[in-house]
């Protein structure tokens, strides 16, 4: 899933790519500022602590609060943007 969040903090990130579980749980998350900056998140051990610990809410459900928009998108396109995007650093 590809999700955009309106908002105008500069410190939150605006564009999420999501990998969801058979479990609707997040697996896998890229998320990216508005600044470009980006990173990712993965269930490999301690960067997990980044990842939602609620299930995902479906796309149409998403699509109903104006501040966000979501699409599917295929595993290639997640793919890419996850090779992109460096290791979260948490401090």
């Amino acid at each position: 899933m590809r999700m955009e969040w309106r908002h105008d903090s500069e410190t939150e990130p605006s564009t999420f790519f999501i990998e969801v579980g058979d479990d609707n749980y997040e697996v896998r998350k890229v998320e990216i500022f508005k600044d470009g900056r980006s990173h990712r998140v993965g269930l490999n051990g301690a960067d997990d602590i980044g990842l939602a610990q609620i299930p995902v809410d479906s796309i149409e459900e998403i699509n109903l609060d104006p501040d966000f928009h979501a699409i599917e998108i295929d595993a290639t396109y997640f793919e890419t943007e996850w090779e992109k995007a460096p290791e979260a650093t948490w401090s």
